[in-house]
Formats: C-alpha cells, structure tokens, sequence
C-alpha cells in the first residue's frame, strides 16, 4: 500500500515564498548555456563569485565562462565560473538577466572596479525596491532580513571601492596559532601556562 504525505503550507510561508520569490526570481528558472552571449553581464547566482558576473564565451571544452569577484582568503580577484548546464562537476553559475554589454577592459583591475559599480547600483535599487513593497510583503518574516543582508553587502561594497581590493592574503590558522604563541612567550605567560598544566 502507497502511502502520502502531504504538507501544508502555512499563510505565513507562502507569504515568506512570495517576498523570496519576487527578490530573486522564480527558483529554477535560468537562462540556458546557449542563450548566454559574450561580453555581456548577467544578473545570477554562482558559487564563488558574486550575483553580477560578465559572460566570455566557452572555453575549449564548450563550457559557457562567466566572471566575476571573488575573494577567497583575503585576496579579491577575478574567478571563472562555469554555466549550470555546462559542467556537472564545477558548473555553478545559473545566470537568470541579461544586463548590459560590459565596456573592453585594458586591465583586471579595471574590470574588477566596473562589476563592483555595477554591484553597488544593484544592491541600493534592491533596497529601494524592498522599501516601496506593499505592507502585506513586509510583514514576511524574510523581510528584515533580505534588509539586512542588502545593507551589509552595500556597505562591504562601499567599503572594497573606498579601500580598494585586497591582495594580501589573510593569515592561516597556523599562522594565527603561531603568532599567538610567540606573543605568550614574549610576554612571559607561556611559562606560566606550562607550569599550570604540569600542576
């Protein structure tokens, strides 16, 4: 004998659904690898790089490319990544919009600061759009946060163009640990700590 489950959907998740629904579009739904042209920027979802990311064609693999900002360990850096459809093991980026044709870049760096603009012009009209919502949106339980979310990576943007992006990476762990180490030594408390635990 089959057996169903059924699971009902409170007023106040389908409420959620809705506000998620509208802020990031409709979940599953994304352009295919084949409508996706060169040199133009994409509004999607990746796993190591931002939600705006510039298409440049497939690589020798036919693996549709986007770029876009990455930092990983403290270093800022352009990252490919590779169309959903394209790659079953590394393909991450769904894009769901084309934007606009990026303009030619003569450097990385310049490159960097234009998707960081165009990221910076993303979030503040999201966060205006998330104020004029009607009150019934507002009242989801996501609401505040998707606020918060968007203020903080504004102000992390905001931040990366003031300061400019970070090629120094951050300390590893051994790093840390060792740092602390030395520091316990120089200030005599190393000793005490190894007297303590012979204790």
């Amino acid at each position: 004998m089959e057996r169903l489950y059924y699971t009902v959907q409170t007023a106040e998740e389908a409420l959620d659904d809705e506000l998620l629904d509208a802020y990031r579009g409709e979940r599953g739904e994304y352009l295919a690898s084949d409508e996706c042209e060169n040199g133009k920027l994409y509004w999607g979802g990746g796993r190591s790089i931002g939600e705006l990311a510039i298409c440049r064609g497939k690589d020798e693999y036919g693996r549709m490319q986007f770029e876009g900002l990455r930092n990983k360990f403290g270093v800022d850096y352009l990252f490919i990544e590779y169309h959903y459809d394209d790659d079953p093991s590394f393909g991450t980026y769904t894009p769901s919009v084309k934007l606009e044709t990026a303009p030619d870049f003569e450097t990385e760096e310049q490159a960097m600061y234009w998707i960081l603009e165009q990221q910076i012009t993303l979030i503040k009209d999201r966060l205006q759009w998330l104020k004029y919502l009607p009150d019934r949106l507002k009242s989801a339980r996501s609401y505040n946060w998707l606020i918060d979310r968007d203020q903080e990576l504004l102000d992390d943007a905001l931040r990366m163009k003031e300061e400019g992006f970070s090629d120094t990476p951050a300390p590893t762990f051994r790093q840390i640990i060792e740092a602390k180490q030395r520091e316990l030594v120089d200030t005599g408390e190393g000793d005490q700590l190894v007297e303590a635990a012979g204790e």
